[in-house]
Formats: C-alpha cells, structure tokens, sequence
C-alpha cells in the first residue's frame, strides 16, 4: 500500500470504533490508531537488516581517528560503497563500506575494538 492509501484508511478508521488497524505487507508494516476521531500512522519496515562483517583482522573504528563524530548514525540512509567505518591494522586504515544501499541501524562492534575476519560490524537494512 502507499501512504496515500493508507492515509485515506485512516481517513475512515476515524469514523469507526475500531480502535487499531494493522497492515502487512512484503515491504511494511502499518499501525493505524484511531483515537477518538484522530489517527495515527506508524510504518515499519519488515525488511531484515543485514549485518555487515569485518574483511579483515583489526581494531574496529567507528569514526576517523581525527574526528569525534561517526561515519554514519542510526536511520541515516547509506549508499553503496560509502565508507561506515575503518579497520586499523598497524599503521594503515582500511575502510569499511556499505555493500548496497540502505538505511544504517546500528553498530555490532564497539568503537576500538579488536575485531577479527568476519566479525560482524553493524547492521544495515537495504532499500
């Protein structure tokens, strides 16, 4: 369903007794409250995140060492390829990127922490 049919349900739903409507479907989840003649829209998404692994063995870094804000936060939108975090190995920073495009949910590993192959990362929920 898209929001505008959803919205127009919820159009109707005030109009009625019922209480609450949950809709499913293979992309979201709506919850449609009714209460007292106003309504309230929630959707969720039904999509799995899917956690991303460590390429390699190292200290997990969740911003650049030069910086105190993180590469990404939680529900913001990644694209394919964009750096979400950095493996030290030594001296060098490897980076860690977003193998598809999507909504980023939350960090798996600690900041600074050792890591080895195929550890998971973090998690992001695809478009």
């Amino acid at each position: 369903m898209t929001n505008d049919e959803v919205a127009l349900v919820a159009r109707w739903l005030a109009q009625t007794d019922i209480s609450v409507l949950e809709l499913s479907g293979p992309e979201c989840h709506w919850l449609v409250r009714n209460n007292g003649g106003t309504t309230t829209m929630t959707r969720t998404s039904t999509r799995p995140a899917l956690a991303v692994a460590s390429p390699h063995a190292g200290l997990f870094l969740t911003h650049h060492p030069l910086r105190n804000q993180a590469f990404v936060s939680p529900e913001s939108p990644v694209t394919q390829g964009q750096i979400v975090g950095l493996l030290q190995v030594g001296l060098l920073l490897l980076p860690v990127v977003a193998p598809h495009d999507g909504v980023f949910v939350n960090y798996l590993s600690a900041d600074q922490s050792l890591v080895g192959y195929a550890t998971p990362l973090l998690e992001i929920r695809p478009h």
